[in-house]
């Protein structure tokens, strides 16, 4: 298998192998299991929106109360959140994260930390890889009179072959 063979099969590899592992994180990323997996103190249910008001900001931009029931262990739950930017309407589902030694220690889940935990990890993956690319940039590889030249470049291959038919030349005279 000659070089330039070896080097798209490694990329291949590299490639795929950064496809995978991006698709495993955005995957528990959307699920929201990154956040379970690292804090299993905390488990994941979902509420009931029971009311909802709407506060706006001086930007322009609007931030909810809610008050949301749910149920942990057979007993009912009431919490109130403020100033959170989720968007939920009265009677909605809403996926929250509580402690499991106190339920009343809950929180509306927001799952765009465990997004952008997968894009960092990803991004910080393919940087790697850009950054390390050039350690398997392309070898040229040519054979001329049962001889292998080879090198990184065309001119540094060029070169090596002329200096071995000048060394040629110079033990046939």
């Amino acid at each position: 298998m000659d070089q330039e063979t070896k080097h798209k099969i490694k990329m291949k590899i590299i490639t795929s192998i950064n496809l995978l592992v991006f698709l495993l994180f955005a995957y528990l990323a959307f699920k929201s299991e990154i956040t379970t997996y690292i804090v299993k103190s905390h488990s994941m249910i979902y509420a009931t929106i029971d009311e909802r008001s709407i506060n706006s900001n001086d930007d322009g931009t609007d931030n909810y109360d809610y008050l949301y029931s749910y149920t942990v262990s057979g007993k009912k739950y009431t919490k109130k959140e403020i100033d959170t930017p989720l968007k939920y309407k009265v009677g909605d589902k809403a996926k929250i994260c509580y402690n499991n030694s106190d339920p009343e220690d809950c929180k509306l889940y927001d799952g765009r930390i465990s997004k952008i935990l997968a894009m960092l990890l990803y991004g910080s993956g393919s940087i790697y890889l850009f950054i390390h690319s050039s350690e398997l940039k392309e070898e040229h590889t040519v054979t001329i009179d049962g001889v292998t030249y080879s090198g990184d470049s065309k001119e540094a291959l060029r070169k090596r072959m002329e200096e071995a038919k000048a060394r040629r030349n110079m033990k046939n005279k």
